[in-house]
């Protein structure tokens, strides 16, 4: 299998935020409070928010910001951008009421068939999503979600792993799964899809269904493409225009992570799962396995 290819983003795009927000005051911020949070991700353990119930959107990206920057030592490069909550049940779960957008890492990403230590986060679940590859420059300035084929080249089965890095006791909000990268930790990716604009290829990303499934074929959850803000591309169109606003320019290469189309599974140790994706491809069903251990 060829390896997934993926922008490697200089952490420079982040200045702009980081600029901004330092203008702006971040009187709800610890100023030790970032690298908290990486303490407690790489530990694996659960971490807090000073002034959680508080936290505005503006501070919560420079918090953002701090932690990734800290984190770009280990995990490596950004390799690209999750929209997360663009279904409306994973709203519903976290008491939401619109997306939120986080920051992927190079270290964040592997290959179809990873195996993953349920130690290696806090509170790992694992769900059925969708990514794409972005082809050119400019997709922060499309009007019509439909024209964001013309801007992507690949789409991929996408296992999604992330952690909910707080204690249980704090009551997520925007700003708060914001602060905490809106819970990137690990993706596995399946073989590259060459995507065409053209309405058939509008339509499978619509209509799509993605099943996670146990080796025996036992399917666990299921869901469709339409979940995703009503249709992929605009969770795509979303995610472009709302990391434009911080500053940020997605590039040829990144990969974009688009939202759960199935619940969430809590895994297990010597739990394996596949997720299968029936009309996504026009050449049959596609998959992406993952295997997880203590």
């Amino acid at each position: 299998m060829s390896s997934p290819r993926w922008k490697r983003t200089e952490s420079i795009l982040l200045l702009p935020i980081i600029i901004l927000l330092f203008a702006s005051g971040c009187a709800t911020l610890h100023p030790h409070q970032a690298e908290h949070l990486v303490a407690c991700f790489r530990a694996g353990k659960p971490a807090s928010i000073y002034n959680a119930t508080s936290l505005e959107m503006k501070d919560a990206l420079l918090l953002r910001s701090r932690f990734v920057e800290i984190l770009i030592k280990d995990w490596g490069p950004i390799a690209g951008y999750k929209a997360a909550l663009t279904n409306p049940k994973a709203q519903e779960k976290f008491g939401v009421k619109e997306p939120v957008d986080g920051i992927l890492l190079s270290g964040m990403l592997h290959e179809s068939g990873a195996e993953i230590s349920i130690r290696s986060g806090t509170r790992l679940m694992c769900e059925a999503d969708l990514a794409v590859r972005v082809a050119k420059p400019g997709l922060e300035h499309v009007d019509d979600a439909m024209d964001c084929l013309d801007y992507l080249d690949a789409v991929y089965p996408f296992i999604e792993v992330p952690g909910h890095l707080l204690h249980r006791d704090i009551k997520p909000t925007g700003a708060i799964l914001t602060a905490i990268n809106a819970g990137a930790h690990f993706g596995v990716l399946g073989v590259p899809i060459a995507l065409e604009n053209t309405p058939a290829t509008a339509q499978r990303l619509e209509n799509f269904t993605a099943s996670l499934r146990t080796p025996s074929g036992d399917s666990l959850t299921r869901g469709t493409g339409g979940l995703l803000l009503g249709h992929p591309l605009k969770a795509v169109l979303w995610l472009a225009q709302s990391l434009h606003k911080q500053g940020i320019q997605v590039k040829p290469g990144d990969i974009l992570s688009l939202g759960s189309l199935t619940r969430m599974v809590h895994p297990m140790p010597g739990m394996e799962l596949s997720a299968v994706y029936e009309g996504l491809d026009p050449a049959g069903p596609v998959s992406v396995r993952i295997s997880f251990v203590e």
